[in-house]
């Protein structure tokens, strides 16, 4: 389950870069709702042939890549997207399969 306090996950990229930004919303009261916005530099992550999201691949396909390849074990161990629940859920998964 993705966390509740966050309300987008949106891969953004430029001419060098590919960034998963993790927008959460914060109620500072009844009308007023502040947006706190971060993002993590996705070049760590790497693959058999350099940069598993690169900047040299078009946003469609890195986006692609986040949503239907990129495992959930994966995501667990590089975002905090999660519950806690929900890691411990995908983690036990993991296991029991290896």
């Amino acid at each position: 389950m993705i966390r509740k306090d966050i309300s987008r996950v949106s891969i953004v990229q430029s001419l060098n870069r590919v960034w998963l930004e993790i927008v959460k919303e914060k109620n500072v009261n009844d009308y007023l709702v502040d947006e706190h916005i971060h993002r993590s530099d996705l070049a760590f992550i790497s693959g058999c042939e350099g940069d598993y999201f690169s900047h040299r691949d078009s946003i469609v396909i890195n986006a692609n890549k986040f949503v239907n390849d990129y495992d959930s074990y994966s995501i667990v161990h590089t975002t905090d997207l999660f519950t806690n629940e929900a890691c411990e859920m995908i983690c036990n998964e993991h296991q029991e399969q290896n």
